[in-house]
């Protein structure tokens, strides 16, 4: 039951969300009939699926039967916010398949490479030597930046800035790719996580219209207010970077909470039979219309035996209620990690420190007990999962699964001990270059 309600996998469903689903396809509609570039701000409270959506909306256009469409896609990090373009360059690195193991000739190649097949619709016209000259300009102004790191990769902590003259060419670079690109199929542009956009980014994107004209552009970001962002324990100076509107759109979606027709749909959908009444209006009354904490509230009835199959259907356990806060994903979240064996809990504390993405090197630099049976545990759970690759050689890598779960069990850890763990994992990195 715990896997099968993960409220994080790709395979959760989209009940509820079906008209905001078709609202996204009539924009994409309108952006190629019109030719004209559009953005779609979808915002909402933590938990309302908000990335969901993209995912469907996705999965949507990839799979359609006749149309094609150029796909981009980013998910913004809060430790880039500050790095002018730092976005926008990424979602390039990742279209060009630029790897942080290639040199600074093999980076530009590549780039050079997208760029050109930009400008040749893909092969469906030959460039003369004027286009391939522009083509190689574009390529080497987008290679410049601060942002990519090609020349010097350790000048990203050190160069935060960029000249007037700089930023009006890289824009104008962005903009004559982004143009061309449009010329062979309709683009799409998803950002997750909006509110972690850089300055620059964020005004490319509002000033799409202006800057790229008649092509059919469609950016589509999700964004979460700062008080339910996924970041750990932001400072005040974050905090007011994060206040304003991440993107200004030229269409909102707003995720509400779901009716609880909707919401009992979910319910019955996620447990895969019929679910009794009362256990329908206990999880009614505590997720409030979240559908990620109805998820979760699942969960942790399955962890602390609050429910149980039975005459065909699944019931409330009353006498194993777990006592939650109605509506606080915060609170589900806390009790499921509670019913955690405590070698586990403590494994699971290392590895928030650590970040999104950790090793089993680092967590043994914490001198913890029983660290690969509670990583098999925790697996098994649905926390975390292992990556095919990793960063370090011979390390296992793996992901925790949620970023609220993170946030979470991050606000769990007493200052003392985070500031110790910090310094080992430091001095662990460190130590692996």
């Amino acid at each position: 039951v715990l896997l099968l309600c993960d409220p994080w996998t790709s395979a959760f469903p989209l009940t509820g969300r079906e008209v905001e689903l078709a609202r996204l396809w009539s924009l994409l509609d309108d952006v190629e009939v019109r030719s004209r570039p559009l953005t779609c701000l979808i915002s909402g409270a933590a938990g309302m699926g908000k990335n969901l959506l993209l995912d469907a909306f996705r999965s949507r256009v990839k799979q359609h039967p006749v149309k094609v469409f150029v796909l981009l896609e980013v998910t913004c990090e809060p430790i880039r916010r500050d790095l002018p373009y730092a976005v926008l360059v990424e979602m390039i690195r990742l279209r060009a398949a630029v790897q942080e193991t290639d040199n600074a000739a093999q980076a530009r190649e590549k780039l050079w490479r997208m760029v050109t097949q930009a400008f040749a619709r893909f092969g469906a016209r030959k460039i003369g030597e004027r286009e391939t000259n522009e083509a190689r300009q574009v390529a080497d102004t987008i290679a410049a930046t601060p942002a990519f790191d090609i020349d010097d990769p350790a000048r990203t902590a050190l160069s935060r800035t960029l000249s007037e003259e700089g930023r009006r060419a890289l824009t104008e670079a962005l903009a004559t790719y982004f143009q061309r690109l449009a010329m062979c199929n309709p683009v799409l542009i998803l950002v997750r996580n909006a509110q972690f956009l850089d300055q620059q980014s964020r005004t490319f994107f509002t000033d799409l219209g202006k800057i790229v004209s008649g092509a059919p552009i469609l950016v589509v970001a999700t964004a979460s207010d700062f008080e339910q962002s996924s970041a750990p324990r932001a400072s005040l100076a974050r905090r007011a970077a994060t206040s304003s509107e991440p993107l200004h759109a030229d269409v909102h979606l707003t995720l509400g909470q779901l009716s609880d027709p909707a919401l009992d749909q979910l319910v019955r959908e996620l447990l895969s039979a019929p679910v009794n009444s009362k256990l329908l209006r206990w999880l009614r009354d505590n997720a409030r219309g979240n559908p990620f904490l109805a998820a979760e509230l699942i969960a942790v009835l399955a962890a602390t035996k609050g429910m149980k199959f039975s005459h065909a259907e699944w019931r409330v356990d009353r006498e194993h209620l777990p006592d939650v806060v109605p509506g606080s994903i915060e609170s589900a979240v806390r009790q499921l990690i509670g019913t955690l064996p405590d070698t586990a809990r403590t494994v699971l504390a290392g590895a928030v420190i650590i970040g999104r993405v950790f090793w089993l090197g680092a967590l043994e630099a914490l001198g913890l007990d029983e660290i690969k049976s509670s990583l098999e545990l925790l697996v098994q759970r649905g926390f975390i999962t292992r990556t095919a690759t990793s960063r370090y050689q011979r390390q296992p890598e793996y992901r925790l699964s949620s970023s609220l779960r993170w946030r979470v069990a991050y606000d769990l850890l007493p200052p003392r001990k985070r500031r110790k763990y910090h310094r080992n994992i430091a001095a662990w990195m460190v130590e692996r270059g």
